[in-house]
């Protein structure tokens, strides 16, 4: 992981903090439920056709569950049991949860997300009032980087000969073919990516042997001191977040485990108000892989409207980011 690029847990508070100005708005209250109300609006995501075998595209049911769920509204709760839930791109993002008012959506332990887009949210909440999100693990179903070592340069750094690590998919991959900035790990404890303004781009890339590949270089050369060191090939350029929230006030993010895999930030808040709670939320690498090196994306963003009618009052944060 880019420790040096990477967010701290201090700036991105401080971040959050000057995107949101005190407002005065009351907080949204969940009104109290008859007796028996809150498992009449209990739904399974199971009900409405999802498999959670990782291989149906369980997309459209869970959203259908959710939608269900909104209609019911105050005090409803869509419940996705243990499974692996393979979700196609669908309108806006892979789960939508939108004009939801006191919706709660929980997973329990091994409930997982697996999303197949990288350019879009996993979990997308749009104008949603008091609506809580809790004990999900967010994947991504690929991984967008490779990374390696530079075994040898030529003198004036324009091309390399690299090789790939065992568990990353190597540059030829389809979901990898467009990537063309090399970033080397060559500071001296070799735990960040080199922060230079440019970094070097391949041009091209041939194969010469088992996980061996040549590299042509352009723009910004390789310098002597990335050979034998690590390196990613990685572009910024994917648009997915685990969760994003746009225009929603008083909401919760609780115990959700998010699995980047190179895509975008983790988080992503715009134009929210009221009371913010992210608690509990982790970036990790994904357990079956075991990379040595992750992208997990840890970011935030607090868009107030250009009005400030809409601000955020307070936002309560609990984050945990992996370094391997």
């Amino acid at each position: 992981m880019n420790t040096r690029d990477s967010i701290t847990r201090r700036s991105f508070l401080g971040r959050l903090a000057a995107g949101g100005a005190m407002a005065a708005a009351a907080p949204y209250i969940l009104p109290s439920q008859p007796a028996g109300a809150a498992e009449a609006k209990r739904l399974d995501v199971r009900t409405f056709g999802a498999k959670g075998d990782g291989a149906a595209n369980d997309a459209p049911a869970i959203n259908r569950a959710i939608a269900e769920g909104v209609r019911l509204g105050p005090g409803a709760t869509v419940f996705i049991p243990k499974g692996r839930y393979r979700l196609d791109r669908s309108s806006g993002g892979h789960v939508n949860i939108n004009d939801a008012r006191g919706l709660a959506v929980v997973g329990e332990p091994g409930s997982v997300l697996l999303a197949t887009d990288p350019n879009d949210s996993i979990v997308r909440l749009s104008k949603c009032t008091g609506t809580t999100l809790k004990g999900l693990t967010l994947e991504q179903e690929k991984t967008y980087f490779t990374q390696g070592t530079v075994e040898a340069m030529a003198a004036d750094g324009k091309s390399c000969d690299v090789s790939i690590d065992k568990r990353y998919d190597e540059p030829d991959a389809p979901h990898l073919a467009a990537l063309r900035t090399l970033r080397s790990f060559s500071y001296s404890d070799t735990t960040s990516y080199r922060q230079d303004r440019w970094w070097p781009t391949v041009k091209t890339r041939t194969r010469t042997g088992d996980r061996q590949w040549h590299f042509e270089i352009e723009g910004w050369a390789l310098t002597k001191n990335m050979v034998k060191k690590p390196f990613i090939l990685w572009d910024d350029k994917h648009g997915s977040h685990g969760v994003s929230l746009e225009s929603c006030q008083d909401c919760v993010i609780e115990d959700v485990t998010y699995y980047g895999r190179g895509t975008n930030a983790g988080l992503f808040l715009m134009r929210c108000s009221g009371t913010t709670t992210i608690r509990g939320y982790r970036n990790l690498t994904p357990p079956r892989t075991r990379l040595p090196t992750i992208l997990a994306g840890m970011a935030g963003s607090v868009s107030p409207s250009p009005d400030h009618s809409r601000t955020c009052r307070k936002m309560v944060l609990s984050l945990h980011v992996e370094t391997p």
